[in-house]
């Protein structure tokens, strides 16, 4: 039952927080935790926001053991249920981060209920349900992030990542083209395109796409193993 507030704790409550949200903005996760902590004890621990932003400082520490419990709180104590979506994404990011990959599901397709129209929660439950296994579930996740939102190119590259999947080696690589379109900087889209075209036996854009990878990112060991599955492909073309 909640208890009744004095204007002198109230004060507190609102300086503390005040410097719990200067030092979040700062990144200073650690300090940031401390005033909400103390806020958090002067309110009682009835201040279901106050236990969201413990959460979230957790989360950022890497703590998501702890991160869990503080965002199961707030959704306890927090009655405004719109405010219910941005606290299940970050819990399902924390389940997922403790290996807890089907509770992490179900909290993002809780805050989806809710928020339905969010793409990068779509984007991480099409990878969750790849970590599953549940091929299907990825490719509608995907599509539907994309119907929201077509221009995220992580969108096209989970799609294209279920299609490569099931083998649908020609759409994928359309979704791969899409994203490395999207941002050219997104070197990770080009390695997925050149991984599809291998599989089309599109020899020569593959290794285009793949030496292109490499010239911006050398040390990245998958496109130095491709690059080396493709070239005596190429020379018996020769």
């Amino acid at each position: 039952m909640k208890t009744q507030l004095n204007r002198k704790k109230r004060k507190e409550i609102k300086l503390l927080v005040k410097q719990g949200y200067k030092h979040l903005e700062a990144q200073e996760f650690g300090i940031a935790f401390y005033y909400f902590n103390r806020a958090c004890t002067v309110a009682n621990h009835q201040d279901g926001q106050l236990f969201a932003d413990l959460g979230y400082c957790s989360q950022e520490m890497g703590d998501h053991t702890g991160a869990v419990m503080y965002f199961m709180s707030a959704l306890k104590l927090i009655k405004n249920r719109k405010k219910h979506a941005h606290i299940y994404f970050k819990l399902g990011i924390s389940q997922y981060e403790l290996g807890e990959t089907v509770k992490a599901v179900e909290s993002f397709e809780k805050g989806l209920a809710i928020e339905p129209h969010h793409a990068p929660a779509y984007i991480s439950l099409a990878t969750f349900h790849q970590v599953l296994n549940n091929v299907d579930e990825m490719e509608q996740a995907a599509r539907r992030a994309i119907e929201i939102n077509p221009s995220i190119p992580a969108a096209h590259n989970c799609l294209g990542s279920a299609l490569m999947i099931k083998e649908r080696f020609a759409e994928a690589k359309t979704c791969f083209e899409t994203a490395s379109r999207l941002d050219r900087d997104e070197i990770i889209s080009f390695h997925y395109f050149a991984m599809a075209c291998a599989s089309l036996e599109q020899w020569g854009q593959a290794l285009n796409a793949v030496t292109h990878v490499l010239e911006t990112y050398p040390n990245f060991i998958p496109a130095h193993n491709l690059r080396n599955r493709l070239i005596p492909m190429i020379a018996q073309l020769s």
